[in-house]
């Protein structure tokens, strides 16, 4: 059986002072945890806010390195596939623009602009390459059609 991580928070310091923190007004990168089994006597967490701006950056280039990984098995699956219409490529070339816009929308502010020209780049290969195979494929459909007309 395989055995669930913990975690203990724990104070190192006794300050006599009080903090407030306006939890609604922190800038940095929301994570929702996953809901795992919960114990009676531990704290529930529906929402963490991560401020430190190299957790950030880690965090942010492991979801997205992992996140292109998968759309980059998505597409190598997709594209050796045979179909006919080209559905498969159209949806090859819909996630590689999900994908990008999310990039861009989602994760532009914590990630470097280099890092980011690197994934524009990567994305833009996959994109080209999709959109050879497709226009290959809708002119062997379309001098099809010419040879079989009357």
């Amino acid at each position: 059986m395989k055995q669930e991580p913990k975690y203990l928070v724990v104070k190192t310091k006794d300050q006599k002072e009080i903090v407030y923190m306006e939890y609604d007004k922190l800038t940095g990168y929301d994570i929702t945890p996953k809901n795992k089994k919960t114990f009676a006597d531990c704290i529930q967490v529906n929402k963490m806010i991560l401020i430190q701006p190299s957790l950030i950056e880690k965090l942010v280039h492991k979801k997205v390195d992992r996140h292109f990984k998968r759309l980059l098995m998505l597409v190598t699956m997709l594209l050796e596939t045979d179909d006919d219409t080209g559905t498969s490529l159209r949806e090859c070339l819909n996630e590689v623009e999900k994908f990008r816009l999310e990039i861009k929308n989602k994760y532009r502010e914590y990630l470097t602009k280099e890092e980011l020209n690197l994934m524009a780049k990567k994305l833009m290969i996959l994109n080209e390459e999709a959109k050879m195979r497709l226009s290959v494929l809708e002119r062997t459909v379309k001098q099809e059609k010419v040879g079989k007309s009357r």
